[in-house]
């Protein structure tokens, strides 16, 4: 950004004074300001676009509300109140994580991210048979976008710090979860 100052000189008028008055005029070189591309939030963005391919594609490969929300955790009745809920809950992740400084964000992952998931085809199957390959398809295209930068041994506050894909957050340090870390109660959709 750059600006052109012009220093304006006119006579005062009115009350006879003789002494000038001098005003600053400056004009913006040709930026617009206005170009809503230049104030996006890359946060923002990356989590409305991903989840709305997200749950654009599952509210296309299965019908089943509950099966959505237990196997894939999305949320939301709609593909397009899955995409609100889901963007929400990842911008509050994203911008905790990175108030803590337990992010590593790669804007330039968002397009290949959205693009994977967007482009993916439907299986033709139980949700249950393949949610597995859907989460580890996630982690693999996605993972690298909004990446936790906490190593294992570590102290964290959520299993979304850690930089380990098989870490979770337990007793507040990440580590690699075994089969009894795992056995949580959880309600009908899936949810703690």
């Amino acid at each position: 950004y750059f600006f052109l100052v012009f220093t304006l000189s006119a006579p005062a008028v009115g009350c006879g004074s003789d002494e000038q008055d001098t005003g600053v005029l400056a004009l913006d070189g040709g930026v617009n300001n206005n170009d809503s591309s230049a104030q996006i939030n890359p946060f923002e963005d990356y989590c409305r676009r991903v989840a709305e391919a997200k749950c654009n594609y599952i509210f296309q490969c299965v019908n089943n509300g509950i099966a959505i929300q237990s196997y894939f955790a999305l949320p939301g009745a709609t593909a397009e109140s899955c995409a609100q809920q889901a963007a929400a809950t990842c911008l509050r992740d994203v911008e905790d994580r990175s108030n803590r400084g337990t992010l590593d964000f790669t804007e330039s992952a968002v397009d290949t991210c959205v693009q994977q998931v967007s482009s993916r085809p439907c299986i033709d199957s139980d949700p249950s048979e393949w949610a597995h390959q859907w989460h580890d398809f996630i982690a693999n295209f996605c993972g690298g976008v909004a990446r936790g930068n906490v190593q294992t041994g570590e102290p964290c506050v959520a299993r979304s710090d850690c930089f380990n894909k098989h870490d979770i957050c337990l007793s507040g340090q990440c580590r690699t979860a075994v089969a009894s870390d795992l056995l949580q109660p959880c309600t009908a959709t899936g949810s703690l």
